[in-house]
């Protein structure tokens, strides 16, 4: 009686405590979604923030552009005031500059505050001859430069925000405020289809927009009578009485409620362009449980806890369900917002799948001249210049996520500059790449007209003017390693160093992601262009502090000249970007280098050396050398494998040396197609060797980094082993210590791959990367192949010699065979045959060979070892 007893007491508690666990978690779930959806209702109003700061941002850029436009400078100089041919060219070109950005009012005012010229044709509507010095946009504009004001227009009973911009002279002198007026329907748009409330709010609390017009220019709250009359004083909002909706704030629940004890959560995000403004988005709040009101009588959930457990689990599961179809429902609003936020944007965004555009937005329409329609199920690659595809497929196919520059075409056939940053994501499951377009032909045209006043200056002077072009070094280290945001603050703190270090009559421009071009006035003897130079760059060099990290920078300046070097802005920037890269190609990093006629006729041979290089596959132009490597057997060399060089004979320009031709094709994304190439070749030409009986040695084959960075490399290099029949252990791939740097993730996955394929693998150069030892523990090389410039100096330098001594016995520590490169003295020979290196290659054996000379060493070598073993089988047989 007594087990039982117990028994059943046990069993009750355990009913008991799995129901209130069961009560309990139900609690605790329904909790979560009530903070989840809170703090989506936060999010919200942060998107929108968001999307109205980004469209703000846009409008005040339009208007800054508006008041330098050479038409406003022309009407606005007092002596052309009264000039009709300057009003009529003004007016037409502020009524297109309003239409083409969606403005509804765009007009200039005098010094006074009286509109000089608007872009409505209407006489009954226009502003002209009117004065607006009241409005606080005029004032603050002409103290601020520029500003940024929502009200209701006193004429146009109209909502909008109102952008001015201070129009000023080449002498700085001020001429007047140009004003550019956005009807408020064009940011209330990413408010429309939104549940619950969102609302633009005044620093008092009236809703200046909302996807609620009963409650458009009403106050959340009521408004004190010294606020009213403020409201009236400015004319903000044309002297309306603001009624209120009579909500009231609950700070212990942070929520809102109104006169009719309806309560709303709320969401709000601060506008740094109207300071004190914010977006407010209000929802209405769920119910926190069904079990809130009552209270469930334990002896009710004791008897019938199995079927309110399945009930609470029947519920949990439709609550899962309701959360899984709001969040469709989310993803579903969040890809409008995207589609709404892409909309704001200057930049063009391309989405794509392969190659293959399923997105744009407006901006990439204006920049190829092409509709969505048109653009939608067009191939990508038919947008940019043929010499760029290459370039835009390898960056895809590798993942590439920095800027990078190339060449884009319009509609017309227009050619022109631009800058991508793409990534890659995921929409509905599917794989794409977003990409962003930025026409650089706008930077180029603010440099361009920059460079136009300061040579028109200097014309007028008598003086000359230096232009630097500045790239900043390795800065991409600085993004992979900490960051995007991080690199971003870093370019803001090195724009402040260089502008504290320029004059008031310098320019400085940030040209691309890292690169400026600087501007330097009244270059004399007096003033050299030189000692300037250095102070940036000692500057450049001093440490910065950012997140208790201690950044020290360096770059490389490429200067030219006005006169010398040039008479237009165009060439003054060519030959100084030419200067730079020039210092960057001599190992200049963290230097300066001066244009010289030399550097331009270098650059157009490189330019016609790549033209001439992407017809040479097609005009077999290309052929292919084998370079011999030996081992010694008995004091004899032994032919056992060799080296596969490219060669290069152009009907153009004659023969063209690899060290001439490989760096464009590095450069240029040619030589993945070329590297393919002569893998193809060798493998087909090595089985056919072995065919003919020649299997005892072995092939090996340079392969770019660009190569290995190829998604599909491990398949062509399968389907080219296959095709040929050329055995995979007598193929070695020979890998630059370069990559390794570059990438160590992904070489380790890829050579991983390449050595289970049964593939050999060599390490090249060695000996002149970093961090070489760690490589040769890390990776699955089976070759170690020491650099030339090591072998080289052995016999003149001693340190040398121990190099190679101690590079053969680490290699030979960690079971790999060594072959020694530049062999070009028997002494080197005898070195190295005494530090028991296993293979030789230079010039003192065998200069490369074309094909029909590598098939004679081939049969001579087999000839030599055929008799080596016959005399070894007599020596054998005497001894016996």
């Amino acid at each position: 009686m007594q087990i039982r007893t117990i028994l059943l007491t046990l069993t009750l508690f355990c009913c008991l405590v799995a129901g209130l666990s069961v009560l309990f978690s139900y609690h605790q779930s329904q909790m979560t979604v009530l903070a989840r959806e809170e703090n989506n209702i936060n999010t919200t109003a942060k998107l929108l923030a968001v999307e109205l700061e980004t469209a703000l941002n846009n409008y005040r850029k339009v208007t800054s552009t508006m008041a330098a436009m050479s038409a406003t400078l022309s009407v606005m100089a007092p002596e052309n005031r009264t000039s009709q041919h300057h009003y009529a060219q003004a007016k037409a070109l502020l009524n297109k500059f309003c239409i083409n950005n969606m403005a509804s009012l765009c007009y200039l005012m005098s010094p006074l505050g009286e509109v000089i010229v608007e872009n409505r044709a209407s006489p009954e509507q226009s502003l002209e001859g009117k004065n607006y010095a009241f409005r606080p946009y005029f004032s603050h504009s002409l103290k601020a430069e520029e500003t940024v004001y929502a009200a209701f227009g006193i004429t146009t009973r109209q909502r909008g925000i109102y952008f001015g911009h201070r129009i000023t002279d080449q002498n700085n002198q001020t001429l007047g405020v140009a004003v550019v007026k956005v009807p408020m329907e064009n940011f209330e748009r990413s408010l429309a289809g939104l549940s619950g409330a969102s609302l633009l709010l005044d620093p008092e609390g009236v809703i200046f927009a909302a996807n609620r017009s009963e409650w458009v220019l009403s106050s959340l709250w009521p408004l004190s009578a010294q606020e009213q009359a403020e409201k009236k004083t400015n004319l903000q909002y044309a002297g309306l009485h603001i009624a209120d909706l009579g909500f009231r704030f609950n700070p212990d629940r942070h929520y809102l409620l109104n006169n009719k004890e309806q309560a709303y959560y709320i969401g709000a995000a601060p506008l740094q362009n109207l300071p004190g403004w914010q977006v407010m988005h209000l929802q209405d709040p769920h119910q926190a449980s069904p079990f809130s009101g009552s209270i469930i009588a334990v002896v009710s959930l004791l008897f019938l806890v199995a079927c309110i457990t399945s009930l609470l689990l029947f519920r949990v599961g439709m609550g899962d369900l309701k959360r899984r179809v709001t969040a469709e429902e989310e993803l579903k609003n969040s890809e409008i917002r995207l589609r709404q936020l892409t909309e704001l944007t200057s930049e063009g965004i391309l989405i794509h799948h392969q190659g293959t555009i399923i997105d744009s937005n407006h901006a990439a329409e204006q920049i190829f001249g092409l509709s969505r329609e048109e653009l939608i199920d067009t191939d990508i690659w038919q947008l940019m210049a043929p010499e760029s595809v290459a370039t835009a497929v390898h960056n895809m196919q590798s993942g590439y996520e920095r800027p990078y520059d190339i060449e884009g075409r319009r509609r017309d056939g227009e050619i022109f500059p631009m800058q991508i940053c793409a990534r890659d994501s995921l929409l509905r499951g599917k794989g794409i790449r977003v990409c962003c377009i930025r026409d650089l032909t706008q930077s180029q045209k603010q440099v361009t007209d920059r460079l136009s006043q300061a040579i028109h200056i200097a014309r007028e002077d008598h003086h000359q003017l230096s232009i630097l072009y500045i790239d900043l070094d390795n800065f991409k280290r600085f993004n992979d390693s900490w960051g995007h945001d991080f690199g971003d603050r870093l370019l803001t703190v090195i724009t402040q160093k260089f502008r504290a270090a320029l004059s008031d009559k310098d320019s400085l421009i940030r040209f691309g992601g890292d690169e400026f071009v600087v501007i330097l006035q009244h270059v004399d003897q007096h003033n050299p262009a030189l000692t300037r130079i250095e102070q940036l760059i000692r500057i450049l060099n001093e440490d910065c502090l950012i997140d208790d990290r201690n950044i020290s920078l360096s770059a490389t300046f490429g200067i030219a000249t006005y006169p010398e070097h040039g008479s237009t802005p165009k060439a003054l920037l060519q030959n100084a970007e030419l200067a730079m890269y020039r210092c960057r190609e001599m190992g200049g990093q963290g230097f300066y280098a001066f244009y010289n006629n030399e550097m331009s006729a270098q650059a157009k041979y490189r330019l016609n050396l790549e033209q001439q290089l992407r017809h040479a596959l097609e005009e077999d132009e290309l052929s292919l050398h084998y370079q011999p490597v030996y081992s010694y057997l008995h004091q004899q060399p032994r032919l056992c494998a060799a080296e596969v060089l490219v060669r290069w004979h152009s009907k153009e320009l004659g023969m063209v040396g690899p060290d001439q031709f490989i760096p464009i094709a590095e450069s240029s994304g040619l030589i993945v197609e070329i590297g393919n190439w002569i893998l193809r070749e060798a493998c087909h030409q090595g089985a056919i060797w072995a065919a003919q009986g020649h299997t005892d040695f072995r092939l090996a084959v340079n392969i770019s980094p660009r190569q290995l960075q190829q998604k599909q490399f491990i398949d062509a290099l399968k389907q080219i082993l296959k095709e040929s029949g050329f055995p995979p252990n007598r193929l070695c791939l020979e890998i630059t210590e370069g990559m390794l740097i570059e990438d160590d993730l992904f070489a380790g996955q890829i050579l991983s791959q390449i050595k289970a394929s049964g593939v050999h693998l060599a390490i090249d150069d060695f000996g002149t990367g970093y961090s070489s030892l760690s490589y040769l523990k890390r990776y699955p090389f089976d070759y170690l192949k020491i650099d030339r410039s090591f072998v080289m100096d052995m016999e003149q330098d001693d340190s040398h010699q121990q190099l190679v001594k101690a590079c053969i016995l680490m290699a030979h520590g960690l079971s790999l065979k060594v072959i020694a490169e530049g062999v070009e003295t028997s002494g080197q020979l005898h070195y190295l045959s005494q530090q028991r290196c296993d293979f030789y290659q230079g010039y003192l054996l065998s200069k490369p060979l074309a094909r029909a000379c590598f098939e004679a060493e081939l049969e001579n070598s087999q000839a030599q070892t055929a008799l080596m073993a016959e005399a070894e089988h007599a020596d054998l047989s005497a001894a016996l």
